[in-house]
Order: C-alpha cells, then sequence, then structure tokens
C-alpha cells in the first residue's frame, strides 16, 4: 500500500472524489465484496464480483441489494427460517439454501481458505 501521507479521512475523502470524477453515473456499474474472517491461525476470504446485467437491465447495485433480500423473505415465507424475531440472517437461515439462492440468480461467492 503506498503511505500518501493522509490520515484515513482525508484518504477516504479524496477516493470518494476520485471516483465521483471518473465514474459516470449513467454506464454500466461493478460490484465489489470482500469479507475476510480470522482465527485460530486461518483466514477465510469471500469474493463476489457482479456487473450490470444487460438482458435484464438489473444494475449490479440493484441485484445485490433487492436479490438478497428477496431470497430471505421467500426463506420465511417457505418456512426455511430457523428461528423466529428480528435476528442477523446469519443466525436464523441454513446459509447452503441461502447460497444456493444466490447461485440460482448468478451472484456468484468466491470462498477461499488462506
Amino acid at each position: 500500500m503506498i503511505d500518501l501521507g493522509l490520515c484515513r479521512g482525508e484518504a477516504r475523502k479524496m477516493f470518494s472524489e476520485l471516483l465521483v470524477r471518473n465514474l459516470p453515473a449513467d454506464e454500466a456499474d461493478v460490484v465489489l465484496v470482500r469479507v475476510e474472517a480470522s482465527g485460530g491461525g486461518k483466514k477465510l476470504r469471500y469474493d463476489i464480483i457482479d456487473r450490470f446485467d444487460e438482458k435484464t437491465g438489473l444494475s449490479a447495485m440493484m441485484r445485490t441489494t433487492a436479490f438478497p433480500a428477496s431470497i430471505v423473505a421467500l426463506m420465511m415465507a417457505r418456512g426455511q427460517t430457523q428461528s423466529k424475531g428480528a435476528l442477523p440472517q446469519e443466525r436464523c437461515l441454513n446459509p447452503d439454501v441461502f447460497m444456493s439462492e444466490l447461485t440460482k440468480r448468478q451472484i456468484n461467492v468466491v470462498e477461499q481458505w488462506m
């Protein structure tokens, strides 16, 4: 990583300004997600790269926000939740079923042990 002598807030602001200046709002978008977890000397990484779907006209942002929410709603309607109440989805959904539903919608999650 390059140290520009900026504090985190300044670096974030500069990055945000560069994105606004260089990424037009009226073109196809891309969503990049990376989640890392570590413990016991191991590290697990999940990556998602999703792009605008020309066939459906759905932006990557639409796909990666609406599809997971609709999957949770469908699982609730089908009685596929493991408990009830206001809980994080990781505490009440079967992760294999959830990930399978994402795959059906062409949102591919790449899992990598490091």
